[in-house]
Formats: structure tokens, C-alpha cells, sequence
């Protein structure tokens, strides 16, 4: 699942031959869904806040699943700047191939988005 901005501007077009994309509307049900099982992962390098992350981080990180900024870096919470850089979350029963296939995406994305 990806944000539905994201999606229309077609930030994650070059998926379609790997995986089906579809636009969420809500991280927090995302990730939720994520912990069930229901959807393989959710992906978006846009902020996020800590609040709407913390509950599906814990689902995830409960049912085994991984979750991280699109950076790659472990969510910590309680920070003086509430906010990560997107979120990465992969369900348990996803391949790791799936991981890294998001990871690469992910900081593809990135250095585009950060060209002039």
C-alpha cells in the first residue's frame, strides 16, 4: 500500500512489473493491515508522525513483521521532532526480497525527489 498522492503522481510507477501497487488512506490502517497479514507492506517517503505510526509499530514489530523509515534507520519515539522520513513496514509472512525491493525503491525515490 502506498499514500494516494504518491500513487497518482506516480512516484512508485516502476513497481508495476514487481508488485501491485494500491493507495491507502490512512498509515495507521495501513499498518494495521500490515500486523494482520492482510497486505504484504506498506511504503511512503513522505513524513509521517509519530503518533500515527506508534500503535501499527507495535502491531508489526509484534506479529514479527519489520518496520522502518524510508532511510532504513529503527523508529524511536519520544523525540523532540516528532517525525519520521516515511515509513517501510513489511509484513512476517513478506520475502525478504520484498524488503530490499522497497528499501531500493524507497531510496530511489529519494534522490529523485531531492533533485532541483
Amino acid at each position: 500500500m502506498v499514500s494516494p498522492w504518491e500513487f497518482r503522481n506516480g512516484r512508485w510507477a516502476g513497481f508495476d512489473r514487481h508488485v501491485q501497487c494500491r493507495p491507502m488512506l490512512s498509515i495507521a490502517n495501513a499498518l494495521s493491515m500490515v500486523a494482520a497479514g492482510r497486505v504484504q507492506a506498506t511504503l511512503t517517503i513522505e513524513p509521517e508522525n509519530e503518533w500515527d505510526l506508534a500503535a501499527g509499530t507495535l502491531l508489526i514489530e509484534e506479529t514479527g513483521g519489520t518496520i522502518a523509515d524510508a532511510e532504513g534507520q529503527t523508529l524511536t519515539f519520544n523525540q523532540p521532532t516528532p517525525r519520521f522520513h516515511g515509513v517501510i513496514a513489511v509484513a512476517a509472512t513478506a520475502s525478504q526480497e520484498l524488503r530490499a525491493l522497497l528499501q531500493a525503491h524507497a531510496d530511489q525515490a529519494r534522490t529523485k525527489s531531492k533533485r532541483p
